[in-house]
């Protein structure tokens, strides 16, 4: 269900509030992107990157500027996390990352958690996307280490924004276990 309004209704809060990942648990302070709403609503494919248009305006409704430190994570640890971090990247937000190991470590580490629906401050907006401005982002490849097994899952992924060769996925048959964190520099150098 779309809200563009910077005020919702109380009928909007009492859908939303039915939504599982807004009931549960989750970091103080943390704001739900919606990656079913922010993406591109007339493709048949899920999850697809909206129109820079449609991003910058729910990221704004958001409260989120260009200068703000974003850190992202999700419920499984490194599923849909990762996806998010590429959106803002694509649209120029460079100051972003992603929590290692995302909420169930942080759940795990008995870390306070927050179960209120936060209240949303407007602010300003995101600025031109990397497309636009004729840049690439390329990463050789993405490290996923699980410290319990001592296994290493790596993807080779590059992507081009001014070409239609900018997808990643990690398929639910490589579900990533609640245990899993990224390597950091010294042990990718290693590896």
């Amino acid at each position: 269900m779309e809200q563009d309004e910077a005020a919702v209704s109380v009928n909007w809060l009492h859908q939303n509030l039915k939504n599982p990942e807004i009931k549960e648990e989750h970091i103080p302070g943390a704001l739900y992107f919606d990656i079913g709403r922010i993406s591109d609503l007339n493709s048949n494919l899920p999850h697809m990157l909206p129109s820079e248009k449609a991003f910058a305006s729910a990221v704004t409704a958001l409260g989120i500027t260009n200068t703000d430190k974003i850190i992202v994570y999700d419920g499984k640890g490194m599923y849909s996390a990762p996806r998010v971090w590429w959106t803002f990247r694509i649209f120029g937000h460079d100051n972003i990352c992603v929590l290692d190991g995302g909420f169930p470590k942080w759940k795990s580490m008995y870390i306070f958690m927050h179960s209120l629906v936060l209240e949303i401050i407007l602010g300003g907006s995101l600025g031109q996307s990397r497309a636009d401005k004729g840049e690439t982002l390329k990463a050789s490849y993405i490290h996923l280490y699980n410290p319990k097994r001592g296994d290493a899952v790596a993807t080779e992924l590059t992507h081009r924004f001014n070409s239609g060769d900018n997808n990643f996925a990690l398929g639910s048959s490589h579900a990533i276990d609640p245990l899993t964190t990224l390597k950091t520099r010294d042990l990718l150098r290693i590896a």
